[in-house]
This record gives C-alpha cells, sequence and structure tokens, in this order.
C-alpha cells in the first residue's frame, strides 16, 4: 500500500486513508460510467442500473466525507484543499 504523509510528515492514520480510498475509488467509478452516456441518456433514464449505481457512489462519497469531517476534524482542518462538505 502507498503510505501517504501529511504535511507535517506525520502518517496518516489507516483509518483516513480508507475513508480516502472510498472517495477516490468512488469518483473514478462515476466517471466510468459515465463515459459512454450523454446528458439525455442519462437523464432520460434509458438505463437506471447505471442511474443507481452513480446514486450508490455519491452516497459512499458523502457518507465518507461526513465520517472525516466528524471523526476526524484535525486531519481536515491541515487538509482543506480537499472539498470534503462540497461533496455532502
Amino acid at each position: 500500500m502507498l503510505q501517504l504523509h501529511t504535511r507535517m510528515n506525520d502518517t496518516i492514520d489507516p483509518r483516513i486513508l480508507e475513508r480516502l480510498n472510498d472517495i477516490y475509488a468512488s469518483a473514478g467509478l462515476i466517471l466510468e460510467r459515465l463515459q459512454d452516456q450523454t446528458q439525455e441518456s442519462f437523464v432520460s433514464g434509458a438505463n437506471s442500473q447505471v442511474q443507481d449505481a452513480i446514486a450508490y457512489r455519491f452516497a459512499i462519497i458523502g457518507e465518507a466525507s461526513f465520517v472525516l469531517l466528524k471523526k476526524y476534524p484535525d486531519f481536515c482542518a491541515q487538509h482543506s484543499d480537499i472539498p470534503l462538505r462540497d461533496s455532502m
């Protein structure tokens, strides 16, 4: 596993890394699912499985962001460039 460090060179808690990975993986899957979709085909609900998968991934992003903000406020303050509040 890639070992990340904070700006102060402290190792990041693995539980934080897990939540960040949830966000990163979900964002990647959202982009992957939308790659062959037009806005019209997505909004029309032509493929409800794609809509459901994307909604689920946004829920994962929101939950991971919520946990980070509530349980790890110091980390969030140190990394204010990560838009966690915008993802809830």
